[in-house]
Parts: structure tokens; sequence; C-alpha cells
């Protein structure tokens, strides 16, 4: 589902404001919001040179409500999370690759979904049992009219919490918002692979299992 899809339901004119926060919202609006949040889809897309595969990638698209920054207020945040092989002179070696773009979201007097990039500038992976891998951070890329923070890691960390989150179907990702200390901590649904304007979701393996076959064949090409 596209920002151009989200229209919130036109409820007893509760339409009568422009650009509030989501917490000023009815309780009849709130609901349609909580419908919305949590995964959108997922989709598995490999990485690819001059014709050669040397990585794989899985897209991501989230809402999160934000209670940690905002009063609830929600969060379109779109990414990836993926693998890369790095030929050197003695043998490959790969790296985690990470991208988090989160966005305010708000709604105009017609119900109108409108995006503000607010990008990160801490992200990593996370685990319950693996804790965190941000002590494995090589090096981010900030991309501030996106909305986005691009990061590589060593692998060691990132692909054992990745290997975690593909058997759980779920990967946890922290990161931060206006510098501050705290960060939220956001789940990726493995197996939703669409989302309709209602908030309903298709499920499936397919794309986990793309993304799975890819990395396997990556780690032993």
């Amino acid at each position: 589902m596209n920002l151009s899809q989200l229209k919130l339901p036109k409820i007893a004119f509760a339409c009568a404001f422009v650009s509030q926060p989501v917490s000023a919202y009815s309780n009849e609006l709130q609901a349609a919001i909580d419908a919305l949040v949590g995964t959108q889809f997922v989709l598995s897309e490999p990485i690819m040179e001059n014709g050669a595969r040397t990585g794989c990638a899985l897209e991501y698209n989230v809402f999160l409500r934000d209670h940690l920054y905002g009063s609830g207020d929600l969060l379109k945040v779109a990414g990836s999370v993926g693998v890369l092989s790095i030929p050197t002179h003695d043998a490959r070696k790969f790296a985690g690759l990470l991208k988090v773009s989160p966005s305010k979201l708000d709604w105009d007097a017609q119900l109108e979904a409108h995006a503000t990039p607010s990008p990160p500038t801490r992200i990593y992976l996370t685990s319950d049992t693996l804790g965190s891998n941000l002590d494995e951070l090589v090096r981010t890329v900030p991309n501030p009219e996106a909305g986005s923070l691009f990061g590589v890691f060593h692998a060691n960390t990132f692909l054992r919490i990745l290997a975690e989150g593909a058997k759980e179907k779920r990967l946890k990702i922290g990161f931060d918002q206006n510098s501050a200390e705290r960060d939220l901590v956001m789940s990726v649904d493995f197996d939703i692979v669409a989302t309709d304007p209602d908030g309903g979701r298709s499920r499936s393996d397919k794309q986990l299992n793309n993304f799975v076959e890819c990395l396997k064949m990556l780690l032993r090409e």
C-alpha cells in the first residue's frame, strides 16, 4: 500500500481539522489508524552488479506508533536489511546492510496522508537473546532530504540476529529520533507481503523463503 492509498474513513465530519498530530484525532479515527499499525509488506530482492549477484536484500515498510517521542503519533518507516559479499585478495568477506527511513504522518482536512521525513542518527538490529549489533557498526551514510540513514556492519552478530529473525519470521530494528538517547524498537514481520487500505494483511512465506535461499547461495558461492 502506497501513501496515496492511505485514506482514513470520513467519519461524522471528524475531518474538521487540518494537519493535526495523530494523538488529536477522534476515537473512531484512532481505531482506523490502529488497523494500519504494523508491517505493510516485505519484498526480497537480489543485489546485482555487472550481471552477478553480490548480495541479498529484504525491503520492508512498517507503520509504527511513537509513544516514546510523541503521543502515539504515527511513523511510516521504509527501508531494507541485507548482506553484501565483498571480494578481497585473500577471501570473500561479508557485510550487513541496514537502511531505515522514518517519516511522520498526519492528515489534512480531506484526510489525505502527508509524510514529513524524520531521519535517525542511530540504527541497528536487536534481539532478545543476542542483544544489538550496534558495536559492530562500520559506518553510516545519512540522507537528510530523504529522511534515511544507511548503515554498514560487520557480519558476525548481524548474521546471527538475521538468522534468528528468519526462524521466528520477525526482525527487530532499533533507531532514534531527534538525536535522543532512547531508541524506538520496531518489529518487521517477514510473512506479510501486502496490506490493503483497511489494514487487512496478506501473509505468505514466499518473500522470506526467497531471501533465505538468496543468502544460502551467496554464502556458499
